[in-house]
């Protein structure tokens, strides 16, 4: 996979906007109070200069920041180390810059419930951090992502279209939208990077065509997109894989990932649905990766096998956006 975060490896490089931005997530973002104590959680692959930036803004702020530092895993939703894991639920705030995010993970579960308020902050690095929060009207796109929100929620059809030939439609049938570019303001309940809205439309209504001109993550074994690629769905399962990017083997491995163990002819589950409002990538902007958290246009993530909760039930297999609702319902 070729991933690279940031544009410039110099310590200075931004540094005095990404004090402000560290402070305006801490501050105005996860709303840390003194005496909190907040969990900072990275892993080999994060940017120390956004990492070091923000326990500086948490201690700044009367909070107790706590750094945790361990090995990268390229592929998301495992567990951590156990003092990781056992740290995480005993703070009030949680912010995860791991490349290899731990979301979902029965770690982060088990946080959750013990009311920690989180955010996921997978591969930000100090151009990220600096355009999507420290120079973003954050006030102006928490409205944003408000009425999209209740738009979505009243919406009985969902039909997504871009400019590359992304035509997607899907029953949403009631299912809840989450806003989880939200504040932390309720405990336990995980928000993303602002500008993020989320929900899961019936799975099997799911038809169309997703071209993805950006970054295909996970697995680990594509990342950049070169060409488009084009994921052909019927029902909600992929059905095939189209564009040039078969010849690079992108499109080779997403079928092989898709026919899964039992042979059949497709099996790639859609699972989640996200529409995103944050700032874009300047016309300036270098960019040799983009990190997962970005998702530049459009991405594909399907979950890992794991056991989880679901209404109380402990289950096994790929996690769906449709458990993780049903866990909010």
């Amino acid at each position: 996979m070729e991933f690279a975060l940031g544009t410039e490896t110099l310590k200075t490089y931004l540094s005095y906007e990404v004090a402000a931005a560290a402070r305006k997530l801490v501050e105005q973002v996860m709303l840390a109070k003194p005496g909190e104590q907040v969990a900072i959680t990275a892993d080999t692959a994060s940017d120390p200069r956004v990492v070091e930036a923000t326990a500086n803004a948490a201690f700044a702020a009367g909070a107790v920041p706590v750094v945790l530092w361990y090995p990268t895993n390229l592929v998301s939703g495992q567990e951590p180390p156990r003092p990781v894991a056992a740290a995480v639920a005993d703070s009030d705030i949680w912010i995860e810059y791991a490349a290899g995010y731990i979301l979902y993970s029965n770690a982060f579960h088990r946080a959750m419930e013990r009311g920690t308020r989180y955010i996921c902050l997978s591969g930000v690095d100090v151009d990220l951090m600096t355009r999507a929060i420290g120079r973003a009207n954050y006030p102006r796109m928490l409205q944003l992502g408000a009425v999209l929100q209740t738009l979505l929620a009243k919406a009985k059809l969902v039909r997504i279209v871009s400019s590359i030939g992304t035509s997607l439609t899907a029953d949403n049938a009631g299912r809840h939208v989450r806003h989880s570019g939200k504040l932390a303001d309720t405990p336990g309940d995980p928000i993303m990077l602002g500008g993020q809205v989320s929900w899961a439309p019936r799975e099997e209504t799911i038809n169309g065509r997703l071209v993805v001109d950006a970054c295909i993550w996970p697995p680990a074994e594509i990342g950049l997109v070169r060409t488009p690629v084009t994921l052909v769905i019927e029902n909600g399962v992929v059905q095939r894989v189209e564009g040039a990017a078969e010849a690079q083997g992108a499109g080779a491995l997403l079928v092989a990932r898709a026919r899964g163990a039992g042979g059949a002819v497709a099996g790639g589950r859609v699972d989640d649905t996200h529409a995103r409002v944050r700032p874009a990538v300047g016309a300036g902007s270098v960019v040799r990766g983009v990190a997962p958290v970005q998702r530049v246009r459009g991405s594909l993530a399907r979950g890992p096998i794991r056991r989880r909760r679901v209404r109380g039930r402990s289950v096994r297999g790929p996690a769906s956006a449709a458990d993780e609702h049903a866990r909010e319902q």
